[in-house]
């Protein structure tokens, strides 16, 4: 039996995102029944197989989920906070702290100074420990 995963970050949004039936324990693509046009274009421009862009996907993934997460516990949210918004660009960068439809910064969102500092010191720190294969997508604090 296999999942299917959505992914909630492909650029142009959810009618034409990717769909990806993919092994229980999350360590195998078994096909892609839709491609959005951005991972198409990654396999396309890296020669990557089904697995490698998959393992791309996830990655990206993971790079986007720890940053969302070190601010949550960098801005001592609650737990039931809803997290910090992200906005995915064109090209399938990530900007995390702006809302994804108005492009505007999450209310109580570090403007400048110290906790600003401290904020994108602790999100590339813990980014950078997540293993990014070419064609991952890039975080941008906003």
């Amino acid at each position: 039996m296999s999942l299917t995963w959505y992914p909630d970050f492909c650029p142009g949004g959810a009618a034409n995102g990717c769909e990806i039936l993919i092994s229980n324990d999350w360590n195998f693509v078994e096909r892609y029944p839709r491609k959005c046009p951005h991972h198409a274009a990654v396999k396309a421009l890296h020669v990557l197989d089904d697995q490698a862009l998959f393992v791309v996907v996830l990655q990206s993934s993971r790079v986007k989920e720890t940053a969302r997460w070190v601010a949550k516990v960098q801005l001592g949210l609650d737990k039931e906070h809803p997290g910090v918004p992200y906005r995915v660009e064109s090209n399938g960068n990530f900007i995390i702290g702006v809302d994804r439809e108005t492009g505007t910064r999450m209310a109580g969102w570090p403007n400048a100074g110290a906790n600003r500092t401290n904020l994108i010191t602790a999100i590339n720190n813990a980014v950078q420990q997540v293993t990014r294969p070419l064609g991952t997508s890039t975080l941008t604090v906003g």
